[in-house]
């Protein structure tokens, strides 16, 4: 998958709490997977956009709320910073805007916030999978949270807040080329390099504190600065590991040639090699490399399953795949689906064939309605079934509504993944 995004690397980093790097968490709720030394990250957020006092920046994949979450006060504090006289620019992908636009409605709507959508699938097929913001151009927030209330209540994410100039200048450029090219036609060229070129690796703090900081990012055609390119630099820090490489992250696929390659050679050199995804790689397709890699000497792969929460299962928009209407229902079908293109390195553009069963099929005009948003000019093939005789629409002792849709597609990969 081709994303612009921006990772930072830490090197022998001992230092939790203090600046000029700050070690921030979300444990998911019920769990027993908070660190009491670290702070959350709903709670760093408020702070740092509530310190604002003239600009804050956010580059964001997409804007997911629910009412009363952990992320209600967050937009909140945008709201009020930009009444206040913050200039506050909020950046998302243009292509899950589509899907996750009631948020990013409300937030436009309220005439405060300036806002762009960045269509990185018409320049590279790829999407907008930034994850980062900036306050006055002294601070920024890097990690893997979506601006979700989800990724703050009930999914494990790490970030780091930053305070180092030139890292957050390589942001502040990254989120100008960015900011650019959302304005501009899909073959305007955009880098906009006004600070220090590669300042990398920076030494920061003393003794026991003292760590190597260098941020990087993808895709490498469209940073301001194209010696930052992630993936060189991540094989480099694997190649040059003596005793240990620990790899934590939600999907491992191994088919991504380089990082593979670069695993593989660590273990032969007697590296301690250890991977921890989510529960969620299991799936046909995805599992089968880590099952390959695992059999390598040096090599251990674990799988990180949080258990649900005592509210029952957590939807998507309205209800998710349990919801009692069939088009609620298939919001959550197609956002599953859209995830699973993603991994990919695709979208529902290159979608060619879909088959859909509906449980009843007086639900086509609702389902069509919803159906369509997730396609721009050109339906797919499509074939629509009703299997059986439609079932009794009545929730079961858990509140789960039986399935009343389901989609099956084929896609054809258009362009180069990365």
């Amino acid at each position: 998958m081709r994303s612009l995004a921006c990772t930072l690397v830490l090197f022998a980093a001992t230092a939790r709490a203090a600046p000029p790097v700050e070690l921030v968490e979300t444990a998911p709720v019920e769990t027993t997977l908070d660190h009491a030394d670290i702070p959350e990250a709903a709670d760093v957020w408020q702070k740092m956009i509530a310190g604002a006092n003239k600009t804050i920046d956010l580059a964001e994949f997409y804007v997911a709320a629910a009412p009363a979450s952990r992320l209600t006060p967050i937009l909140d504090g945008l709201v009020a910073a930009a009444t206040r006289g913050v200039r506050v620019r909020l950046l998302v992908d243009d292509g899950f805007a589509k899907h996750e636009g009631a948020a990013l409605a409300a937030l436009a709507a309220t005439g405060k916030l300036e806002i762009r959508r960045l269509d990185l699938h018409a320049r590279t097929g790829g999407i907008l999978h930034a994850k980062y913001f900036l306050v006055d151009r002294a601070e920024a927030y890097l990690g893997s949270q979506n601006l979700d209330w989800r990724s703050l209540t009930h999914i494990q994410e790490l970030g780091v807040r930053v305070r180092v100039p030139a890292v957050v200048a390589t942001l502040a450029d990254l989120f100008e080329t960015d900011w650019t090219l959302a304005g501009a036609a899909a073959d305007t060229p955009a880098r906009m390099h006004t600070h220090a070129p590669d300042p990398y690796p920076l030494t920061v703090g003393e003794g026991k504190e003292r760590m190597e900081l260098t941020a990087v990012a993808s895709p490498a055609g469209l940073l301001p600065d194209p010696r930052l390119w992630e993936l060189p630099r991540l094989v480099a820090l694997i190649d040059g590991a003596k005793k240990s490489v620990r790899v934590q992250l939600l999907t491992y696929r191994a088919d991504f040639a380089e990082l593979d390659a670069a695993l593989r050679r660590a273990a032969a050199r007697g590296v301690e090699v250890q991977l921890l995804v989510a529960d969620w790689c299991k799936r046909k397709g995805v599992v089968e490399g880590l099952q390959r890699l695992a059999l390598v000497p040096h090599v251990a792969v674990g799988f990180l399953d949080i258990p649900p929460a005592k509210s029952g299962f957590i939807p998507g928009p309205h209800g998710g795949v349990y919801a009692s209407t069939t088009a609620h229902q298939l919001r959550q079908t197609m956002r599953n689906q859209l995830d699973n293109l993603e991994e990919a390195g695709m979208n529902f553009d290159q979608v060619v064939s879909t088959n859909v069963y509906l449980d009843d099929l007086s639900d086509a005009p609702a389902f069509d309605e919803v159906y369509a948003q997730y396609f721009n000019h050109v339906m797919p093939a499509r074939t629509t079934i009703e299997q059986i005789a439609p079932t009794q629409r009545v929730p079961d002792k858990e509140d789960h509504y039986p399935d009343l849709e389901q989609v099956s597609l084929i896609a054809i990969r258009s362009s180069p993944a990365r």
